[in-house]
């Protein structure tokens, strides 16, 4: 399934509870600089202050789950 899809189908679900999804793709280098992690953090910090829920999901190793 692609990730568009993916990301279809969790806002579909979603909805039927009133809950607003959102996604947020990062790679280790989006967290190993200073200046790119600060800018994830406020992000981050952005969507909590909106009653985001978080919802990790790993990717395996060759990008398929």
């Amino acid at each position: 399934m692609g990730q568009g899809r993916l990301a279809a189908r969790w806002e579909t679900a979603m909805s039927a509870y009133g809950l607003v999804t959102a996604q947020v793709l990062l790679t280790a280098h989006d967290v190993a600089i200073r200046s790119h992690y600060r800018t994830v953090r406020a992000t981050f910090d952005s969507l909590l202050l909106t009653g985001s829920r978080p919802h990790h999901q790993r990717e395996r190793r060759g990008g398929h789950q």
